[in-house]
């Protein structure tokens, strides 16, 4: 072969093994291990009645993961034709074929309203999915292998190996004036209970009976709010209850050990969260 020609061959033939290292090295460094993908899902606490959605799915791992480990309905998008194409065929082959789909899209034009679990598998701008994100049900969780969801704190990093994963619950709307009213022997007064709500954290006060009492131990997950009153003899009463909508029920239980049932509802439209802050730069951080 002529000493030009051979050349040619030469690099022909790097081209050809370089390339497909490229195009698979993303996948493989962006993507967390399987035994990792088992800890993420575990403690997202992932069941069969849950419909989960990993955004930027790669191989589909964690997709397949849900589907045939936790036995979740799973849908994967990536924007890789090719790649949605063999997932398709992995979740045939391990007769996953009804439970787990994947599908070639943007993860910003994906409908989330069906998930109650989703997962940011691929970096990129996610602060878009902010939104969405917050407009899942109440208990929703939201897994991802890096923390760039704005001001919206994690409720758990998950450290594995030199690695972390971050998962967030999606708390109810629980902002706004409620009308308050503590079931039981002369209790029939609606107080009033003022709640602040900076996504999963909340303060607040109630208005009873002339006084205007703090909140102390306040916290939101999901839907189930919990908090602590002391009036001004310094008894303290515990709330727990669910928000549903405009409404709040549960049950409240005194220092002393007795219990009663209250509700409250929302009597003043919540404020307008405002909106979501943007990354800093880094000549800023």
């Amino acid at each position: 072969m002529p000493p030009l020609q051979a050349a040619a061959c030469l690099a022909l033939l790097l081209v050809l093994l370089v390339l497909p290292a490229r195009a698979a090295g993303p996948v493989t460094i962006l993507l967390p291990p399987e035994s990792m993908v088992e800890t993420m899902l575990r403690a997202a606490k992932v069941g069969p009645t849950d419909g989960l959605i990993d955004l930027g799915t790669g191989d589909g791992r964690t997709a397949l993961a849900a589907g045939r480990r936790f036995g979740a309905r799973a849908l994967g998008v990536d924007t890789d034709a090719a790649l949605v194409a063999l997932n398709a065929q992995r979740a045939r082959d391990m007769g996953l074929a009804g439970r787990v789909r994947f599908l070639q899209g943007d993860a910003v034009d994906v409908d989330l309203s069906r998930a109650n679990v989703v997962v940011l598998s691929a970096p990129g701008d996610t602060l878009r999915l902010l939104p969405k994100l917050l407009a899942l049900r109440p208990g929703s969780r939201v897994l991802a292998l890096q923390p760039g969801l704005g001001e919206w704190s994690p409720d758990k990093v998950l450290g594995f190996d030199n690695r972390n994963a971050y998962l967030w619950i999606v708390p109810a709307l629980a902002n706004g004036v409620w009308q308050l009213r503590l079931h039981g022997p002369g209790s029939q007064r609606d107080d009033r209970l003022r709640l602040t709500q900076r996504f999963q954290t909340v303060s607040g006060e109630l208005l009873a009976g002339g006084d205007t009492l703090p909140l102390t131990d306040v916290t939101l997950h999901g839907d189930l709010i919990t908090f602590a009153v002391g009036d001004r003899r310094g008894n303290l009463r515990r709330f727990f209850g669910h928000i549903q909508g405009d409404r709040i029920s549960g049950r409240s239980q005194a220092a002393g050990g007795s219990t009663r049932n209250w509700e409250a509802k929302r009597i003043a439209p919540p404020a307008q969260p405002a909106p979501p802050a943007s990354p800093a730069s880094p000549a800023s951080r």
